[in-house]
């Protein structure tokens, strides 16, 4: 309860000081109430901590012993499923996280180089995959690559659950 009540205060804080410090529209507003219902629908069925949320948002920090709990690897699996990049059983929906990745401007050859090395995975455990995936996310995409940067090309294919498998 007190960790429900420390995330409720520190998003408010947080929500709060954003508007209050920037010339925010609208639609901004809208859109960071948007990502804070998010936030406590997936704190409610998967408890975190505040520390731990901002430790691998913020700081990227994956290793902390907080970001290790399943209730932390199973509020990433929400997050995902809550946004459309990925499904309740962890498959994984490439299209939509390209749209949102081509939408943060990235160059088209990172976004291919993130979404292959991330998603390729056996792991089948829905939330170790959410975090499998956030782990992945968070390492390459400080990398820089170069265009001319070799990614294989291997077909996908979706079966009935929503995994997606390399041939």
């Amino acid at each position: 309860m007190i960790k429900r009540k420390m995330l409720r205060y520190g998003i408010l804080f947080l929500s709060i000081l954003f508007a209050s410090s920037f010339d925010v529209s609208a639609a901004a507003i809208s859109a960071i109430q948007s990502d804070l219902a998010v936030l406590r629908l997936c704190n409610a069925s998967s408890p975190v901590s505040l520390q731990a949320v901002n430790s691998v948002l913020i700081n990227r920090d994956m290793k902390s012993s907080e970001t290790q709990t399943q209730d932390f690897k199973c509020f990433l699996l929400c997050l995902y499923v809550e946004y459309g990049w990925m499904d309740r059983e962890g498959g994984f929906s490439l299209h939509h996280i390209k749209l949102t990745l081509e939408s943060s401007k990235l160059p088209e050859y990172r976004i291919k180089k993130l979404i292959y090395s991330c998603t390729a995975t056996e792991i089948t455990d829905p939330c170790e995959r959410a975090f499998n995936f956030t782990e992945c996310f968070w390492s390459h995409s400080d990398k820089e690559t170069s265009p001319e940067a070799e990614i294989p090309e291997k077909e996908v294919s979706d079966n009935q659950n929503g995994f997606y498998y390399i041939n």
